[in-house]
């Protein structure tokens, strides 16, 4: 009922595919001079590409979940500042993250369902937790708790809902800044990754016969192959040491 969407749809894994299989056949014609080795290892190669390209697109899904939550507390703190009934803070702060992000937005389908639950008689805490067991957002479960308590304590509802947005507030305000240090890293890193292929390259096209015995003998092949291996294993870890957890 709360499943995330798939970050890869027909198109996405056409698109995807077409630019994956362009990619490794022209890297593999970069250390090899010929099309067969890409030909051979393209199936485990596509395996591998459609995981990390969705763990990647993921990730950014999850982002901007982590945003639209953000901006659903700080309605839901105004609405019930007003003097809002849980339900209807939930439905004036469904409405207004609408306008604002758009209907299809994954939090807005996310209150509607449970609206929906809610209005066969589904208590709100219950429906919050009920979605902070499916959901994989660590904020999101820190939050259905706290609702859960607050309603049942009789707490303040607008007092707890102003402090979690502040938390919330303060973690994006702490990664977009992370980011914005690790943005020269990246770039350098993208530099970095590209400049032994366009080496490679540049010296295939301009010199080839200093190159040449890499690509006619066997002991060539095997030496182009040992150093792709170590050009892709390095390119995994620097992708994996500037990604933001």
């Amino acid at each position: 009922m709360y499943c995330l969407p798939e970050v890869l749809g027909f198109k996405e894994k056409l698109l995807y595919g077409a630019v994956g299989a362009a990619g490794w056949l022209g890297l593999t014609y970069i250390f090899y001079h010929d099309f067969l080795p890409g030909f051979i290892s393209m199936l485990p190669f596509i395996y591998f590409f459609f995981r990390w390209i969705r763990k990647s697109l993921h990730e950014k899904q999850i982002q901007r979940i982590r945003r639209e939550f953000q901006e659903l507390i700080q309605l839901l703190s105004g609405a019930f500042r007003t003097g809002h009934s849980a339900e209807n803070a939930m439905q004036e702060a469904s409405e207004q993250l609408s306008m604002m992000e758009g209907e299809t937005a994954y939090m807005v389908q996310v209150m509607q369902t449970m609206l929906t639950k809610m209005s066969l008689g589904e208590p709100a805490e219950q429906v919050w937790l009920s979605f902070a067991d499916a959901c994989e957002i660590e904020e999101v479960k820190e939050f259905a708790k706290a609702f859960a308590l607050a309603k049942r304590s009789g707490a303040s509802m607008p007092f707890i809902l102003q402090k979690i947005a502040s938390q919330l507030v303060l973690k994006v305000q702490t990664q977009s800044q992370i980011e914005t240090m690790l943005a020269g890293k990246k770039l350098e890193q993208k530099i970095m990754n590209l400049m032994p292929v366009g080496i490679l390259l540049y010296l295939s096209v301009t010199s080839p016969q200093l190159l040449s015995v890499m690509y006619e003998t066997t002991t060539g092949k095997m030496i182009m192959t040992v150093c792709l291996f170590i050009y892709i294993t390095a390119y995994l870890l620097s992708e994996r040491i500037t990604r933001l957890e």
